[in-house]
This record gives structure tokens, sequence and C-alpha cells, in this order.
């Protein structure tokens, strides 16, 4: 199971910080701290049509959720 954070709920953000740097903080769960590994395990269970998702994201309001969904976007793309 791939899971994606949006950052959300979680102590160890630091919006000091860049985007890289706070996805690195955020521990995966239940099954590995990292997300990479979870995967390599599980594999993906869905993939998404990314050129929709964009056009959607397109129409959304600025906000921080946004800007992390779209980082994790692009950095999981092969696989999601």
């Amino acid at each position: 199971m791939k899971r994606v954070t949006l950052l959300t709920a979680n102590k160890s953000v630091n919006w000091h910080f860049p985007m890289e740097e706070n996805v690195k903080r955020v521990i995966a769960r239940p099954f590995s701290g990292s997300h990479e590994k979870m995967y390599q395990y599980f594999g993906t269970g869905f993939h998404l049509d990314h050129a929709a998702v964009y056009r959607w994201l397109e129409g959304e309001e600025k906000s921080r959720e946004k800007d992390v969904l779209c980082y994790q976007l692009q950095r999981y793309e092969d696989i999601i």
C-alpha cells in the first residue's frame, strides 16, 4: 500500500524548511518508517490519471496541502 502524506496534523513538519526536507521528516505508518520500503513490500494498489489530477488541482485554491500534494505526485509519478 502506497501512502502519500499531505503533512497535515503532523508535529514533525516545520514550514520554515523546504518541502523536500519536511517530506523526509514524516514517518510512514503503520508498516514501516519509510514510504519507499512500504511500496517495495506491498506494491501499488492503484494508479492515477495524472493529467486529470493536475487539471482538477488547477481549479483549487493555493494552499500548503495543494503544494504538498503536487510535490508528492511529482515525486512518486513513476509508481502511482
